[in-house]
């Protein structure tokens, strides 16, 4: 039998090939199998503003986060599925193709594109890497240790938007109510003022999703995703459908989840009736990402 004939069988399942979108039939297929249904988490901007009685400002102070904070322009959920599918590693960088346009991603031009300030980590892990007992680690944060992951609904309002802020922005997830290990050492060394790497932390969850390519995907950081294409020149068709950002996580933010903790509360029917489907989100249990 030939070598190549599997290979050839498995091309065959997926005809619909389209040479705009796609830089050859192999990235189609990536497409079809692991980015077409893959969740894509839209970050949300932080009103840094309004949470100045929190100490939440005080935790983003010395950092030189704000583009990751303030995420600006369009993003269009099927030219982040194609960057992904016809993405690749290259040594020390990552080969990109969207639209035509052939460039390249490494963890210094994110650094650059996002003006963060060079920072040296205690630690060369990445964070899924990394085996610190969480034990301690909740004991700072608050909340509630199951097995291996931390609970948010029992963390304090503040705390909550802490993980929040995470979790749409920094080291994005589908889950709003458990945190796995790896997450809950960052929020940990995120509200413990650590240096964080973050730009060595993006690179690496962007190959994570070209490398080990499965079922159950999440796509991070659409809106840096789309600067970066932008940088690239590369050309978008109008008329492309454009995601839709949830509200700015801010004071109100807090006061929503102050409704569903117990001990004094607001009432809920203080909370305006479009905001129910926001409290819905943060009270329910999605299915997690790995």
């Amino acid at each position: 039998m030939s070598p190549h004939k599997s290979t050839v069988k498995k091309i065959a399942k997926h005809p619909h090939y389209f040479p705009d979108s796609f830089r050859n039939d192999y990235a189609n297929m990536a497409y079809i199998d692991h980015y077409k249904n893959a969740s894509i988490v839209l970050e949300r901007r932080v009103d840094i503003e309004s949470l100045k009685d929190t100490f939440i400002p005080k935790v983003f102070k010395e950092r030189t986060w704000s583009k990751l904070l303030n995420p600006m322009g369009d993003v269009y959920d099927c030219i982040i599925r194609e960057f992904f599918a016809n993405a690749f590693l290259e040594c020390d960088h990552i080969n990109c193709w969207v639209r035509g346009r052939e460039f390249t991603i490494s963890r210094d031009l994110i650094q650059e594109l996002l003006e963060i300030q060079l920072t040296t980590p205690d630690t060369s892990l990445h964070y899924d890497e990394r085996k610190e007992k969480l034990e301690p680690l909740v004991q700072v944060l608050g909340g509630q240790l199951k097995k291996k992951a931390l609970h948010t609904i029992e963390l304090s309002p503040e705390m909550r938007a802490s993980a929040y802020i995470m979790i749409f922005n920094l080291y994005p997830m589908k889950n709003l109510t458990t945190l796995s290990g790896p997450r809950t050492v960052f929020l940990h060394d995120l509200f413990t003022h650590k240096e964080i790497d973050i730009c060595g932390q993006i690179y690496h969850l962007f190959v994570k999703c070209i490398k080990k390519r499965k079922s159950r995907l999440t796509l991070p950081f659409p809106s840096l995703v789309m600067s970066l294409i932008s940088r690239a020149r590369v050309k978008i068709p109008s008329g492309l459908p454009v995601m839709q950002r949830e509200e700015p996580i801010s004071e109100q933010t807090i006061i929503w989840s102050k409704a569903h903790i117990p001990g004094p509360s607001i009432d809920v029917s203080q909370i305006p009736r479009d905001e129910a489907a926001e409290i819905d989100r943060f009270t329910s249990i999605p299915e997690d990402t790995p």
